[in-house]
């Protein structure tokens, strides 16, 4: 069983990481967008630091077309 926790909050990643075994993130533009986080990049790399190479990152994208997807 893996755990994936469904969040762009810093905070509660950070709690998860501490308490779970985690094996990655995952979010979609919703739950980003609720976030609001200051710089997109910026804080995709937080995640990253918090979590690990090791685990995974997913952020669905809502572009229809390769190349719209690309962009986001």
């Amino acid at each position: 069983m893996e755990f994936i926790i469904d969040t762009v909050d810093l905070k509660e990643i950070e709690e998860a990481v501490e308490y779970l075994p985690i094996s990655g993130v995952t979010s979609n533009p919703s739950i980003v967008k609720a976030t609001s986080p200051e710089n997109f990049f910026d804080h995709m790399r937080k995640i990253r630091e918090m979590i690990g190479m090791e685990n995974s990152l997913h952020i669905q994208v809502t572009g229809l077309d390769c190349e719209t997807m690309v962009k986001e």
